[in-house]
């Protein structure tokens, strides 16, 4: 997916009135080789607008997720390059994620993470 292609599914979200977001986070990766520690938005994410939209610009690194219940079973998806993934729901509240560390990637990623914040 290009990244033009990810900026018009995150509009199609928003005009679909399923993506409300007024709370962005950029962050870069430089270094394939860090490995993030498990975060989760579930308390950050409103009741009323719970989606929450990740873009990736950049080389592709995996994110990896796994259900607070059961942290053993990990479930991995490739983001960047113009990549958006979306997470419906409650998803954000009974997963974690990551990005796991990858001695084979090279160059910088970039996520915006769009989401709607209770304030």
């Amino acid at each position: 997916m290009t990244e033009h292609c990810a900026v018009a599914r995150v509009a199609r979200l928003v005009a679909a009135q399923t993506l409300d977001p007024n709370f962005v986070v950029i962050r870069k990766f430089v270094s394939a080789k860090a490995q993030t520690p498990w975060e989760t938005f579930d308390s950050m994410v409103a009741d009323t607008h719970p989606n929450v939209v990740v873009v990736g610009y950049g080389e592709f690194r995996l994110m990896e997720f796994a259900p607070k219940a059961n942290p053993d079973y990990i479930v991995s998806e490739s983001i960047g390059g113009g990549s958006a993934l979306v997470m419906h729901g409650q998803l954000h509240r009974s997963w974690s994620y990551r990005i796991p560390p990858m001695e084979f990637v090279q160059g910088e990623m970039v996520t915006l993470t769009f989401m709607r914040i209770d304030s």
